[in-house]
């Protein structure tokens, strides 16, 4: 028999079902689908109808039956390979509604340095504080305090310091920063005792040059390169007013100095913190001034004590508000401003802070700045918050 080279009605070309049975498997859930199948075209008009599955006339449909074992898994499974192809950050929003296309906004964490100036003049070292000297309470508080607050980086700068300084009367040494290793070692007392290189300490004299001491730590704080934001801080820790002897200034000059060295500071972003171990108010009103100088309206910036459970209470109080910028981040980008943005730490969600000042995170758009309060500071020690916003 001589073929035509014609096909066949029933045996159409492959142009059919309307999905792919390459994705189904032959287990699973069971099912019955009815199936419209296209014209089929007779093209062999000599074709019985037997030949042709039964169908006759020139364009014929038909419904088929079709039982499909659908290997649901295997949909699954082919469904979570397209995660691949999603933004890696939209599952997970973590807001109250629903957010079709959630996005992480990146944050820029802040950090905090504080340079601790410690004055070792004759007063502190011979004047009784409590059961010791108000050095040796100075230095047991200062060592307590580097070594409660590991995420705060401290340096040290100590005045007078003649050795220090190439053998001037009067100076202070440059700041070193402390680290991490040495926090609760005796060499760090050593340290706050002495300095690098004085050799005849700690007899230096009754000079308490406080406004070279200022002085240094804004050179130094002005010649560092430190990455992201960071929060600088002076603690002044001391028993006098600026003195120097041999210095052409009065008291009073030398006291201008020192204000404005604390102005400045302050300029630059630098808070400056008065800690006094005396209360003789003739001999530490210009710390008060000092103080006042840093920042104006704060009353909080000097401190004087006399013993040292308010020494200490005093320390805790100071890093208490110098940590709380601890808690401050900076969002990368502006968020979506028509959708609220949402916080989450540790996996777990945190509210807005609201009016009444609860614990949450409270955001200011101007500087693009998230601050976490309460217990989700406390919270933040050993990892950041995660903030999302929502775009269409």
């Amino acid at each position: 028999m001589k073929s035509t080279g014609a096909t066949r009605a029933g045996r159409p070309k492959s142009r059919g079902l309307p999905f792919t049975l390459g994705l189904l498997g032959v287990t699973g859930l069971a099912c019955t689908v009815q199936v419209d199948l296209p014209s089929v075209v007779a093209a062999d008009a000599s074709a019985s109808p037997d030949e042709a599955g039964g169908i006759s006339g020139d364009d014929a449909s038909v419904n088929v039956s079709v039982d499909v074992a659908v290997d649901v898994s295997a949909l699954v499974a082919v469904d979570a390979s397209m995660d691949s192809l999603r933004p890696d950050d939209k599952p997970g929003f973590h807001g109250g509604d629903q957010c079709g296309n959630p996005h992480d906004v990146g944050l820029k964490s802040n950090s905090v340095e504080v340079i601790v100036a410690l004055d070792r003049s004759l007063s502190m070292q011979n004047v009784p504080f409590d059961s010791t000297t108000r050095l040796d309470a100075a230095i047991q508080a200062i060592v307590g305090l580097i070594a409660a607050h590991t995420r705060v980086q401290f340096d040290i700068e100590l005045f007078p310091g003649s050795q220090d300084c190439g053998g001037l009367a009067c100076c202070a040494g440059s700041p070193a920063s402390v680290q991490p290793g040495s926090r609760n070692s005796t060499s760090l007392e050593s340290q706050l005792v002495c300095g690098t290189g004085d050799s005849a300490c700690p007899n230096q004299g009754n000079n308490s040059p406080s406004h070279i001491a200022l002085q240094k730590c804004r050179h130094y704080f002005a010649n560092q390169t430190a990455p992201g934001f960071v929060s600088q801080v002076v603690l002044l820790v001391t028993d006098q007013d600026p003195t120097c002897e041999g210095d052409a200034f009065t008291n009073d000059g030398l006291c201008s100095q020192a204000d404005g060295e604390a102005a400045r500071l302050r300029d630059a972003g630098v808070q400056t913190f008065v800690v006094s171990l005396s209360d003789d108010a003739s001999s530490t009103s210009c710390l008060k001034t000092i103080a006042a100088g840093s920042a104006p309206n704060s009353s909080q910036l000097f401190v004087a004590v006399t013993g040292q459970a308010a020494l200490q209470a005093a320390f805790a109080n100071i890093m208490s508000s110098v940590e709380a910028d601890l808690c401050r981040f900076y969002l990368a980008r502006p968020p979506n401003s028509s959708r609220p943005i949402t916080v989450t730490l540790n996996d777990q969600p945190v509210p807005p802070a609201g009016s009444s000042g609860q614990d949450g995170w409270t955001y200011d758009p101007s500087s693009r700045g998230l601050v976490l309060s309460g217990k989700f500071c406390s919270a933040a020690d050993s990892t950041s918050p995660v903030v999302q916003d929502c775009w269409p």
